[in-house]
């Protein structure tokens, strides 16, 4: 007779990180020492998420995990897109594979599926599509779309995307990526959002202020 695990139930994605002590896909410890502007980040579970970002602050490992958790926990179905194909192959075996490895826990989840395409974490699926096709939008239903990289995605299929959201009672949205043009791509929608910023203080006068993309000042 088969016995089935108990699923553990975890107040928030902290509390997680906390207990099964996740790592990121270098063994590190995750932690918000360095990257404190990600905490609220982590938790967020607004119906659409936007950040504007430079390179390498750690927000793809970040939604990484999100997605991790909230499949498991909320029993999301979320499709995770990036530019190409390639990209996918590149991102899923670079980093998101080696994220699993490094966490036991993790590594259980995805135990009865685990391809580049997809993973499934506890009953729900995570897929991972490239953007340059209309068929990679088509077919597969979703709770929650994860655009990486935006920016140099193809963006009519991106918006495709959004009928695959149709049937979801959480029809969630993340798009995260280095801005290119005004108004378009990430830009555009956080300038439909509400338009968080991060403060930092300056350690010589003391003035509490947020960094600005416009190089000119």
């Amino acid at each position: 007779m088969s016995v089935t695990k108990p699923v553990k139930k975890y107040k928030d994605i902290h509390e997680w990180i906390i207990v099964e002590k996740i790592k990121n896909e270098k063994g590190d410890p995750i932690d918000f020492d360095t990257h404190p502007f990600l905490f609220d980040i982590y938790a967020d579970q607004t119906q659409n998420l936007t950040v504007m970002k430079p390179a390498q602050v750690g927000m793809t490992t970040c939604e990484m995990l999100k997605n991790h958790f909230d499949a498991k926990n909320y029993k999301l179905d979320i499709i995770y897109t990036l530019p190409t194909d390639g990209d996918v192959r590149v991102m899923v075996g670079g980093k998101t594979n080696r994220i699993i490895a490094q966490n036991p826990s993790m590594l259980e989840d995805v135990a009865d599926k685990d391809s580049v395409e997809s993973k499934k974490v506890g009953d729900s699926m995570i897929y991972f599509r490239g953007t340059f096709t209309k068929k990679a939008a088509m077919m597969t239903p979703a709770d929650r779309l994860v655009h990486d990289e935006k920016d140099t995605s193809k963006l009519d299929i991106i918006a495709d995307y959004q009928a695959r959201l149709q049937h979801s009672k959480y029809r969630q949205t993340h798009t995260f990526s280095h801005p290119s043009l005004p108004e378009t791509g990430v830009h555009s929608d956080w300038l439909a959002s509400d338009q968080k910023h991060w403060f930092i203080t300056c350690p010589h006068c003391h003035k509490r202020q947020y960094l600005s993309w416009d190089t000119e000042n």
